[in-house]
């Protein structure tokens, strides 16, 4: 059990007054019952309560202004959103607020294949805005760019991927 190491602490006589009502769940645990991080995105999984979307980031992200109402539309434009997750290497940034004015999107693309025979992946930043693809024509103003690559780093889709494929730890 991938939260077996994992003390739940969402109960609210555990939280800070002000989160006590909120949607906030935290899990802790000591570092050395880790085993990595898709243990930990699996422990993270056990908090799902029925939310209709789900997003998995890194920790060393910025957000945008109403990021969710963008990520949701986006989604929704996708040929089939219900089995569509959003997903690329975010534009860094420099501590502590130097964020980049550029929105240009990022497309994963293979990069090579490492000593034990795993495919590597990096993101290219595109030289301009996407321009729908000639298969997408039933949605004129859908700028995703379909990949068959994915980032565990930030992803973003209907929650029914928890169900269909959880992470194994």
């Amino acid at each position: 059990d991938a939260a077996a190491a994992v003390q739940d602490s969402s109960t609210p006589s555990s939280l800070p007054h002000a989160w006590a009502k909120s949607n906030l769940r935290i899990l802790t645990t000591h570092h050395t019952h880790s085993t990595g991080p898709c243990w930990a995105r699996a422990a993270c999984q056990t908090l799902w309560r029925g939310e209709p979307y789900t997003l998995q980031i890194d920790s060393h992200m910025r957000f945008r202004s109403d990021w969710d109402a963008y990520l949701i539309q986006q989604l929704h434009k996708c040929p089939n959103p219900n089995k569509a997750l959003l997903t690329t290497y975010p534009i860094g940034y420099l501590l502590p607020n130097h964020i980049p004015d550029d929105t240009r999107p990022t497309l994963l693309v293979p990069s090579n294949f490492d000593e034990s025979g795993i495919l590597r992946q990096k993101s290219r930043l595109l030289l301009e805005t996407h321009e729908p693809l000639p298969q997408q024509s039933n949605s004129s103003n859908n700028n995703n760019i379909p990949s068959p690559l994915w980032a565990a780093g930030f992803n973003f889709g209907f929650s029914t991927v928890i169900t269909t494929v959880p992470y194994d730890p």
